[in-house]
C-alpha cells in the first residue's frame, strides 16, 4: 500500500467538490452542518502536524485518522445528506442573498442596470455603493451555485452520472428559474442560442433584475423536485432514464 500524502489528499477533497463547500462556507455565502465543518478542521490539522518535509503522512496512526476523517466527509456530503446539504443549508443562503440583492435594486433605483458611468458619478453615494454591489453580486451567487452543484453531482443516483430526468440536467433553465416557461415563452429556443433572452446584456445582475421584476421563482431543487418540474412544463417529451 502506497504511503498517503498530505497533497493527494487535498487534491482528492478539491476533486470531489469538498473544498469549493468550505471554502464557501468560510467566505460565509453558506453554511454546513458542523460535523462537516469540524472534521474538516480535524483532518487539516492531522495533515498539518503528520506530515514530512515531502508532505507524506508519517504513522499508521495518522494515515488512519486521516482516512476516517476523509470517510465521515464525504459520507455526510452524499445522496440523501448531500439533499439536506441543499435544503437546510444553501437554500437559506440563496433566500439570503435575493433579500440583500432587491435591497441594493431598490437602493439604486434607476441606476440599477445603468450603464451610464457619467450619469452614475453624479449620484448620492448610497446609489453609486449600491450600484457596486450588483456589479459585484455575480460572486457569490457563482459560489452558491456551485456549492448546489456539488451536492446534486453527490446526490447522482442515475445512468451516466445524471441528476435528473431533465435532458439538460443541473445545467437546465429550469434548474435555475422554476417557473421560466411562464415567463419566456421561447426559453429553450433561448437557451440553446436559437433566439435572444428578453433581457439586455448578459451581465448577472441585468438578467437577475429582469427575472426577478417579472416573477421569477429563483430555486435550488433537488433531483426529484427538479423531475417533477421537467415533466410539468414538458409532458409529453422523452425524459433520460433514471
Amino acid at each position: 500500500m502506497s504511503q498517503m500524502s498530505a497533497r493527494t489528499i487535498r487534491d482528492d477533497l478539491g476533486k470531489h467538490g469538498i473544498t469549493t463547500l468550505m471554502d464557501a462556507a468560510a467566505r460565509g455565502i453558506h453554511t454546513l452542518p458542523d460535523s462537516i465543518a469540524d472534521d474538516y478542521a480535524k483532518l487539516q490539522e492531522v495533515l498539518d502536524e503528520n506530515s514530512d518535509r515531502f508532505g507524506n503522512l508519517q504513522g499508521w496512526q495518522a494515515e488512519k485518522a486521516a482516512a476516517d476523517l476523509m470517510q465521515k466527509i464525504y459520507s455526510a456530503v452524499a445522496f440523501g445528506l448531500a439533499d439536506r446539504v441543499i435544503i437546510d443549508h444553501l437554500r437559506p443562503a440563496l433566500v439570503r442573498y435575493l433579500d440583500e440583492f432587491r435591497a441594493n435594486v431598490q437602493a439604486a433605483g434607476k441606476h440599477a442596470v445603468s450603464i451610464d458611468i457619467g450619469a452614475l458619478l453624479s449620484q448620492p453615494d448610497d446609489v453609486r455603493q449600491a450600484h457596486i454591489r450588483l456589479l459585484d453580486s455575480y460572486q457569490d451567487y457563482h459560489a452558491l451555485r456551485a456549492s448546489w452543484e456539488i451536492c446534486r453531482k453527490r446526490n447522482a443516483a442515475g445512468i451516466n452520472g445524471a441528476t435528473t430526468i431533465d435532458p439538460d440536467d443541473i445545467r437546465s433553465p429550469l434548474a435555475e428559474v422554476r417557473n421560466l416557461p411562464d415567463l419566456v415563452a421561447d426559453w429553450q429556443l433561448a437557451f440553446h442560442g436559437r433566439k435572444p433572452w428578453p433581457w439586455s446584456g448578459s451581465a448577472h445582475h441585468v438578467r437577475l433584475v429582469w427575472l426577478l421584476n417579472n416573477g421569477a421563482d429563483v430555486w435550488m431543487p433537488t433531483g426529484q423536485e427538479q423531475d417533477q418540474n421537467w415533466q410539468k412544463y414538458n409532458p409529453g417529451r422523452r425524459a433520460i432514464a433514471a
